[in-house]
């Protein structure tokens, strides 16, 4: 299904062609304005096991994001052979139709888009000559409950949720990349209807904003976050502890929250 979602996004992008760049994203489905999940998406990362993910305040954090959309990732490819990276999507309000939710990767970005997504506010930033699917998973339709009114307010009857999930690096090859100086990967995350995925309609698809990923050997050149044996975040300064904060572990998990 990955390389079947690759092939049509390139399929996608030589249909369009040219005019492509002149299609910048705003959203127009709701007038251009910034909805969370409903013409765009947010995309986190967060240091799974065996490796540290470096941190610079100076580098940019869009409104809907926790961590820096420009990050630099701290591993040994020879110490371990399991080395994850942790990938949260949101926010995915509930919705009656089925959705298809994937996460692309290239190792160059692209200077213009070279898909039209005039329903996103966020444009396709990749390059389609490094692209693959690094992640696909269904978002099935959920059904909106009356919310009644209480003394203390009432609900949003569309709760919104998050995806999370994480990807195990390839150690076999990463080792030969960073040598090779191809230790760079730009991500975004896409979503669209079910629909829209089996006719091939990439233009209707929603974009988080694009992330670099920076690969380096060893330890972060100073501020770190990583992730212990028990499932804990640890942040420090160098190989100094500095405070922890509980997560979770799960291999893929979706956590609800009221929608906004």
């Amino acid at each position: 299904m990955k390389k079947q979602t690759q092939n049509a996004l390139i399929g996608a992008a030589m249909l369009v062609g040219a005019p492509a760049a002149m299609a910048k994203g705003a959203g127009t489905a709701t007038g251009g304005k910034g909805m969370l999940g409903v013409n765009h998406l947010s995309l986190d990362e967060m240091p799974g096991a065996n490796m540290r993910m470096c941190s610079n305040d100076e580098t940019n954090v869009t409104g809907s994001n926790l961590v820096s959309n420009d990050l630099t990732i701290a591993i040994d490819p020879f110490a371990s052979s399991y080395i994850e990276l942790v990938f949260t999507v949101s926010d995915i309000p509930a919705n009656d139709q089925d959705h298809v939710l994937f996460l692309v990767a290239s190792n160059k970005e692209s200077l213009s888009p070279q898909i039209p997504t005039p329903r996103s506010i966020n444009d396709f930033k990749l390059d389609m000559s490094g692209l693959e699917i690094l992640a696909i998973y269904d978002v099935k339709k959920q059904s909106l409950m009356h919310q009644g009114k209480t003394r203390w307010g009432q609900a949003n009857p569309a709760p919104t949720s998050k995806v999370s999930f994480k990807v195990n690096l390839d150690t076999a090859t990463l080792p030969t990349m960073m040598r090779n100086g191809e230790n760079v990967v730009y991500l975004q995350a896409a979503m669209l209807r079910s629909v829209d995925y089996s006719s091939g309609s990439f233009d209707n698809m929603i974009l988080s904003e694009m992330d670099k990923l920076t690969f380096a050997q060893n330890d972060c050149p100073g501020q770190f976050v990583a992730m212990d044996s028990s499932g804990q975040f640890t942040a420090g300064q160098d190989a100094n502890t500095t405070k922890t904060k509980n997560t979770t572990s799960n291999s893929t998990s979706s956590s609800t929250k009221s929608g906004k």
